[in-house]
C-alpha cells in the first residue's frame, strides 16, 4: 500500500520532485523482475504545486499507515502479499494479490501488511486538482474502495505492463500535456481492469429493465452499486447497443406495453400502471413517441390484422 499516502516530501526526503529521480529500464523485464522504482514530478508555481507520479514499491509486514489522511490521490494494484485497508468508521477490506483500490485525498484510513513475505504494489498517484478534474471527467469513479479483484492471469500481466509503461513515461511529457496524458492511461488501465466484468454490468443492467420493465432503473445508482464510472457506463454502454441507457429502458418498457396490448385485454391504465408509469397519460404519451400511435390506436389496428 503505497505511502503516496504520506506527505511524499517527507516520506522520500524530496523537497522538489523533479524528473526522472530512479533510472528506469527502457523495456518490460517482466512480472517477477521489475525492480522497485518510483518516477516523480511536481508542477505548478511555489505554494501551488501539484505532485504525480508512479511506480512500484515492495514492504515488510506490519503497520504501514495509522490514521492518517492525505491530500492527494493513488490508484494501487497489489501484485503480492495480503493486508487490509480499515476506513475511519471500522470498517475493513481485505487486500491480496490481484485487487486494485484507491486511497482519497482527505479520506481518514489505516492499512496494515499481514503476510510474512512483504508487500508489493504498482501505484498512481494524482495530486488533488487533478484528482478532482478527472473525478469531474469521469475516468475515476470514488464511490468505492476497492474498484476491483483480477483473476485472469493475462489480464493481470497487462495491467502491470500498463503500469510500468506509465512509470517510463512520466518524465517525458510537457507541464501542459500531464492531464491529457494521464487521463488517457487511466482510461487505458481502466478498461484493462474491466474487460470482463464490463460484459457482467453490462448485461446486468439489460437484464433489469428487460425482465423488469416496470422497474426504473436509476443509471447513475446503478452504477455505484456496481462499482463502475457513470460517464464511463453510458460510453461502453451506447458503444455495445448504440442506446443511451436510459433511452435502452425506456425501449424495453415500450416494448413490453407493445406485447400487452396485442396479447391481453388489460384495461390501457393497467398495462401503464404495470410498466412503472405514474399516469396512463405519461405511458400514452410516450408510446406515441417511440411507436408512432397511441396505445389504443395500436390495439385497435393490431386485432384488425389478425382479423
Amino acid at each position: 500500500m503505497t505511502d503516496l499516502a504520506f506527505d511524499l516530501n517527507t516520506v522520500y526526503g524530496i523537497k522538489d520532485m523533479l524528473n526522472g529521480i530512479y533510472s528506469i529500464a527502457e523495456k518490460f523485464p517482466g512480472v517477477d523482475n521489475i525492480p522497485t522504482m518510483l518516477n516523480l514530478r511536481s508542477i505548478g508555481t511555489a505554494g501551488n504545486r501539484e505532485t504525480f507520479g508512479a511506480g512500484f514499491i515492495r514492504k515488510g509486514p506490519g503497520a504501514d499507515f495509522v490514521d492518517r489522511a492525505v491530500d492527494h490521490y493513488a490508484l494501487v494494484y497489489v501484485l503480492r502479499g495480503q493486508g487490509r485497508y480499515i476506513k475511519k468508521d471500522g470498517t475493513v477490506h481485505t487486500l491480496s494479490e490481484g485487487m486494485v483500490f484507491q486511497r482519497l485525498p482527505d479520506e481518514i484510513h489505516s492499512t496494515f501488511i499481514d503476510s510474512d513475505e512483504g508487500w508489493f504494489e504498482g501505484f498512481i498517484a494524482l495530486g488533488k486538482h487533478m484528482y478532482n478534474s478527472l473525478k469531474v471527467m469521469g475516468i475515476i469513479n470514488s464511490e468505492k474502495m476497492i474498484v476491483a479483484r483480477v483473476e485472469n492471469e493475462n489480464q493481470k500481466r497487462r495491467i502491470i505492463k500498463q503500469f510500468y509503461n506509465l512509470a517510463l513515461k512520466m518524465s517525458s511529457f510537457d507541464d501542459r500535456e500531464i492531464l491529457p496524458f494521464m487521463s488517457d492511461e487511466l482510461q487505458a488501465i481502466q478498461e484493462l481492469i474491466n474487460i470482463e466484468p464490463v460484459r457482467d454490468v453490462l448485461g446486468t443492467f439489460c437484464e433489469a429493465v428487460t425482465h423488469e420493465p416496470g422497474r426504473r432503473v436509476n443509471v447513475k445508482d446503478f452504477c455505484r452499486e456496481q462499482n463502475v464510472g457513470y460517464e464511463w457506463f453510458r460510453k461502453a454502454f451506447k458503444e455495445k447497443t448504440q442506446f443511451a441507457p436510459a433511452a435502452f429502458a425506456i425501449t424495453q418498457r415500450i416494448e413490453k406495453g407493445a406485447q400487452l396490448l396485442r396479447t391481453t385485454n388489460f384495461p390501457i391504465f393497467d398495462i401503464a400502471y404495470q410498466l412503472g408509469y405514474k399516469t396512463q397519460y405519461e405511458f400514452s404519451a410516450q408510446f406515441k413517441k417511440y411507436s408512432g400511435m397511441g396505445p389504443a390506436a395500436f390495439r385497435k389496428q393490431g386485432r384488425e390484422i389478425q382479423g
